[in-house]
Order: C-alpha cells, then structure tokens, then sequence
C-alpha cells in the first residue's frame, strides 16, 4: 500500500501534462488561426540607397512616400558625392547611387559599375550663399566676401562634393578666389559646411538651396552664370539584388511623386 500511493499520483501528473500540452496546442492553433498566420511574415525587401547630401532632408520625404506605396524599405546613406563613388567602386552594397553631379555617375559608367542605360537626370541643383539670422556682419553679394568682418567662409571639400567644386568656380570666375582663399574652411560634404554656419563657426556657408528651404536664415543665390550647371543624376548600380525596386524608386524619383518633391525643395 505504501509503494501504490506514488504510483498513482504520478499516474495523475502524467495525464494533467498531456491535458495541459492538449489545451495549449488548442488555444495556440487558435491564436494563429484567428491571425490568418501559419507561417513567419516574409521579410520586408530593402532597397540600399547612396545618395549626395544635398538631398537630406527632401529625398527623406521621397523615401518615406514610396515605401507607403510600394512597400519596399528604403535605407538611406547621405555622404558627399565622390566618398560615395568611391565606396561603390569598393563594394559597398548599394542598389541605387544619387549623385550631385552627372560626370561622377559617367565615372561609374566606365568603371561598368552601372546597369546599362540606368542612368537619368533627376534635377539641377542651385547654389546660394546662406547666413545664420544671429551672424553680426550681412552678406548680399559674393564682393562682400572679402569684407575684414567675413573671417571664416565654409564651403564642401571642393576635392569631393560638387557644391564645393561649383563655389570654387564661382568665386574665380568673379575674380574673388585669390582675396578669399585663406578664409575658406572645409566641411566633408555641403550639410557639414551649412552647420558650420549655423553654427557660428563660419560667417557664411556656399551650400545647396535644397538644405536652406526649411531653415531660418538669410541668403540669396549664386549667379547661375559663374559656375557650369550642377546636373544631378541617378544610376543603378550591377552589382544590386533588387533591380525592378531600384528601377521603380527611380521612376519614382523623376516621374512620379518624387518630382514634386524635389521642386518643393528648390531643384530645377
């Protein structure tokens, strides 16, 4: 008698668990049968973007509305133009390559880096001239660069980033280059060079009128006849794994809701 009570309470502990694990099959079979899920979701595709940093914040937006639409994840890479040429012909896994000048998108082309014929104009960029409202001396020509107040103008590494390269162009074609050389401070792409401004490390910044749309301050516009047309192009590069979403972001970008866009933020 005294070996049959253990016997039978294990027997009963025994048929609880398989009660307990029948329940729990139960109600789990329910749960997913009541979300329609059987399986894991499918990740979502992602589409890795390298784009030039004048296109923060508008190509934010863009992102934004076509991973509503088309439900495809956007990541996005903002650096300048030739640091992200350079880290393509590295490797770097990117889908799609917004640059800030068509002739870096020509050198992915030669380097037969590019989907054949992916390549298009997205829009031409403006540049301006941009101070921050608190800055003590006022700028209204690029003459007034050369004013003793001017101590500090920061443009993008002319060596890299188109915008630094079109304000080079700009102040040698006005004559200005040599009077204002040894005041020109360096930021590694053009929204570097606006911070510096804004924050009162540079009286005045050279920079794309896409980054200033949305932001207080005083500025007014390069003569667009002192430096050669800031064409701004797209490709796609080969090496991608998802070409009908790159191609679709694409058409996005220079047909669809992009376009609009981009107008909002200053690009002809």
């Amino acid at each position: 008698m005294c070996l049959a009570l253990p016997e039978v309470f294990l027997s009963v502990c025994k048929s609880m668990k398989i009660k307990l694990f029948l329940i729990f099959c139960l109600l789990w079979g329910g749960i997913l049968g009541s979300t329609g899920c059987t399986r894991p979701a499918r990740p979502q595709q992602t589409l890795v973007v390298a784009a030039a940093s004048d296109l923060d914040p508008a190509l934010r937006d863009i992102a934004a509305a076509f991973q509503q639409e088309h439900q495809v994840e956007v990541s996005l890479n903002f650096a300048s133009t030739g640091t992200l040429v350079r880290q393509a012909g590295q490797g770097a896994p990117f889908d799609l390559l917004l640059a800030a000048n068509e002739t870096y998108i020509a050198t992915l082309e030669q380097q037969h880096l590019l989907v054949a014929g992916s390549g298009r104009v997205y829009g031409q960029g403006r540049l301006v001239v941009w101070q921050n409202e608190e800055t003590a001396v006022r700028v209204k020509t690029l003459n007034d660069l050369t004013l003793p107040e001017v101590k500090r103008i920061a443009l993008a590494n002319p060596e890299h980033a188109p915008y630094g390269q079109a304000a080079v162009e700009a102040f040698k074609k006005a004559g200005l280059y040599e009077a204002i050389k040894p005041k020109l401070i360096y930021g590694e792409n053009v929204s570097q060079a606006l911070q510096f401004a804004q924050t009162g490390n540079a009286e005045v910044a050279l920079v794309a009128f896409s980054l200033t749309v949305n932001k207080p301050g005083r500025w007014f516009e390069v003569d667009a006849a002192l430096y050669a047309p800031i064409q701004q192009k797209l490709g796609i590069l080969r090496t991608t794994r998802n070409e009908a979403a790159a191609r679709a972001l694409a058409d996005f970008i220079t047909e669809g809701k992009g376009k609009e866009v981009l107008a909002r933020y200053g690009f002809r």
